[in-house]
C-alpha cells in the first residue's frame, strides 16, 4: 500500500512552492470540501505549510492541481476536457479514442512503432529511484511499462484523473505513484528524479507555457540525469514539408475553415486538440541559458500522415518502413532534427 504520509517529503504545493504535510483529520479537511468534495467521502489528503490549500486523495491519486478549474490556461483545460471526456475513453472495441484519433492501425506499422518507442531507453540511467512520467496518460502499451523496471517508483503525472485510474492499474499501485498535475507547476521538490520523461505531450502545452514546463522538467531532475521530452516538429520537419506537401496545403485548408465556422469547444472532437510546435532552434536557446547539453534524436521521422498515404499493408509498406528504420538507425541526429518526431534530449548538469 502506499505511504502517503512517507510521500509529503517528496512533494511541494504547487501554488506556493510551500512543503506538504499529509493530514486525516476531519476538522482540517473539512473547511475545503465542496459539496462534490462531499459526495465522495474524502478522508484524508495534504494541506500546505501556510494553511490556505488542500489537496485531496482520491481512489489512491494526489491531486494536486488548484482547486479551482479555472486557474487552469484556457488552452491546458481544453486538453484535459478532450482527455477527461474523450481521449482516454474506450471505444466499442475496447480502444481509447485517442489512439484511434493519432495512430494508424496498420499491419505493416506495428513493428515499426514499436522499435521507435524503444529508442527511449538509450535515454534512462541505468538504474534508479524515481521516474518521472509527466502526462504520463494510461501507461497502457506493455513497452511503455517496461520503462519503469529499473527504477524503484514511476511517477506518473497527468491532468486527467482518468487517465491515472487507468494508469494506477496498468503499472501497479506497489510501482507507482499517482498525481493529477499541471506539467508547467509540477508539485516535487527539486532535483528528485533519476529520469524525467514527457511523451507527446509539451506540444500540447500553451505555447507561452511550454519554457516554464521545460524547466520543471529540468528542476526536478537529479544533476547528472536527462530529461526525454518527445516533441512534434509538424511544419518545423523540411522532409515532412516536402513528402507531404499536398496533404499539407489540404489540411491547412480544413483547420482553416473549422477555426471559422467551428467553436472552440467543438473543435476537439473533429481533432483540433491545442497544438503548437516550436523549432529545434527554441529548445536550443533554452539548453544554452541554462547552461546545459541539448541533442535530437530520431523518434518516427515520418508523420502518421506519410504512413495514411504512402505505406499500405500488401504493397511494399513493410518493406518501405524497414528502410526507414535502417536510415534512423544511421542518422539519428540528422532525422532527429529534420524529421516528424524527436526525442530532445537535456542531460541536466551536475554542476548546476
Amino acid at each position: 500500500m502506499t505511504n502517503f504520509e512517507q510521500l509529503a517529503a517528496i512533494l511541494q504545493c504547487p501554488a506556493t512552492k510551500e512543503t506538504l504535510h499529509f493530514t486525516t483529520d476531519s476538522t482540517v479537511i473539512a473547511p475545503f470540501l465542496s459539496t462534490e468534495m462531499h459526495s465522495k467521502n474524502l478522508t484524508s489528503g495534504y494541506l500546505n505549510q501556510s494553511g490556505t490549500q488542500f489537496y485531496p486523495i482520491l481512489e489512491g491519486i494526489i491531486c494536486l492541481l488548484p482547486s479551482s478549474s479555472e486557474v487552469l490556461h484556457d488552452n491546458m483545460k481544453m486538453v484535459q476536457d478532450f482527455y477527461e471526456d474523450y481521449g482516454w475513453k474506450r471505444d466499442e472495441d475496447g480502444r481509447f479514442h485517442d489512439s484511434r484519433l493519432f495512430i494508424e492501425q496498420k499491419t505493416a506499422v506495428d513493428a515499426y512503432y514499436l522499435h521507435t518507442m524503444q529508442r527511449l531507453q538509450q535515454f534512462l540511467v541505468p538504474k534508479g529511484k524515481y521516474l518521472l512520467d509527466v502526462a504520463s496518460g494510461p501507461v497502457f502499451q506493455p513497452e511503455n511499462q517496461a520503462f519503469s523496471d529499473n527504477f524503484e517508483k514511476r511517477i506518473c503525472i497527468d491532468l486527467t484523473f482518468r487517465a491515472l485510474v487507468e494508469a494506477r492499474h496498468n503499472v501497479g499501485e506497489e510501482k507507482g505513484i499517482f498525481i493529477q498535475g499541471d506539467i508547467s507547476k509540477l508539485p516535487l521538490i527539486d532535483g528528485l528524479c533519476d529520469n524525467a520523461v514527457s511523451i507527446h505531450t509539451l506540444y500540447h502545452v500553451p505555447q507561452e507555457l511550454q519554457e516554464a514546463a521545460v524547466k520543471e522538467l529540468l528542476r526536478v531532475t537529479k544533476p547528472g540525469s536527462n530529461v526525454v521530452i518527445l516533441y512534434n516538429w509538424a511544419w518545423h520537419s523540411w522532409l515532412m514539408n516536402v513528402l507531404l506537401l499536398p496533404v499539407r496545403i489540404i489540411k491547412a485548408s480544413k483547420r482553416l475553415y473549422r477555426y471559422l465556422t467551428v467553436s472552440a469547444k467543438e473543435r476537439w472532437l473533429s481533432g483540433g486538440l491545442y497544438f503548437y510546435p516550436h523549432p529545434p532552434s527554441w529548445f536550443e536557446r533554452i539548453g544554452q541559458e541554462q547552461g546545459l547539453s541539448v541533442t535530437f534524436s530520431s523518434l518516427t521521422s515520418i508523420h502518421q500522415d506519410f504512413v495514411k498515404y504512402y505505406v499500405h499493408d500488401g504493397f511494399g509498406g513493410a518493406a518501405l518502413l524497414r528502410f526507414i528504420l535502417k536510415l534512423e538507425a544511421r542518422f539519428p541526429k540528422y532525422l532527429g532534427r529534420h524529421g516528424a518526431f524527436a526525442y530532445v534530449v537535456f542531460t541536466v548538469d551536475g554542476g548546476r
